[in-house]
């Protein structure tokens, strides 16, 4: 009986996140990013750095996510920016799924 008690009061607390949970939620932003682009458009993005090097005792990156077309198109999806080159990357595949979402 103990263990219907606790399913009863998981399904009270967590029943509706855990029912609204698709498989792409456990991804970091890059990985879905990269599943919805070559799933749309079979082409893999590309992440570039924007502008100069930060200095060594303030780094502040920039990145801007791409996907750039066999005909020589290129598609700005989003920039981010970051304490670390992955981290603005991160951040840039962040911006542009945001940006799916609203459109």
């Amino acid at each position: 009986m103990p263990l219907a008690a606790a399913a009863s009061v998981f399904d009270e607390l967590l029943g509706e996140r855990v029912r609204e949970l698709l498989p792409e939620h456990g991804l970091d932003p890059k990985s879905r990013l990269q599943h919805w682009a070559q799933g749309r458009y079979r082409v893999t993005p590309t992440y570039v750095r924007v502008g100069e090097r930060p200095p060594p005792d303030a780094p502040r990156w920039h990145a801007r996510v791409e996907l750039r077309f066999e005909d020589g198109r290129v598609m700005a999806l989003g920039e981010g920016e970051g304490r670390s080159l992955k981290a603005a990357e991160r951040e840039a595949a962040r911006a542009a799924l945001a940006s799916l979402h609203h459109d």
